[in-house]
């Protein structure tokens, strides 16, 4: 039959990030024969495929959690996607870190209810400082 097992890196999503198993090769007869891709992480990123925007990309949270320093996304709502029993968790890609700029021109942290990405290629050092007292001070009351 032809069948091969591949082990997947960060590009499928996956429920368990450290073991990603799918199988490919021929299925069918010997009527019938296609040469296909089967497993629980294609069905998921079909599934994603089907919610996604016209041209956009989601990715699962397990996904996300290895990609998060290459791209910039945002965390939507979670999916009911056929054949998982919980809520799956998706970010949809916005844009990817230029790798020509330098770790100190990005600021980022996440934690939960909370988001900060600073720029400082696209904004300047005392306006950031300026925005971030802001925020700060309207926590702080």
């Amino acid at each position: 039959m032809g069948l091969a097992r591949f082990r997947t890196g960060k590009a499928v999503p996956a429920s368990d990030w450290y073991q990603h198993w799918f199988t490919v090769g021929n299925f069918g007869s010997e009527d019938r024969m296609d040469y296909t891709i089967v497993g629980n992480e294609v069905n998921l990123a079909s599934r994603l495929q089907s919610h996604a925007e016209l041209g956009g990309i989601l990715v699962s949270h397990e996904t996300y959690s290895l990609v998060k320093d290459v791209v910039l996304a945002e965390e939507r709502e979670p999916i009911q996607a056929k054949g998982f029993a919980k809520p799956v968790r998706n970010y949809r890609v916005l844009d990817h870190y230029d790798q020509r700029i330098g770790p100190s021109q990005i600021i980022r942290e996440e934690k939960d209810g909370l988001r900060v990405f600073l720029d400082l290629q696209r904004m300047d050092q005392a306006s950031a400082v300026e925005a971030l007292e802001s925020i700060l001070s309207r926590i702080r009351r």
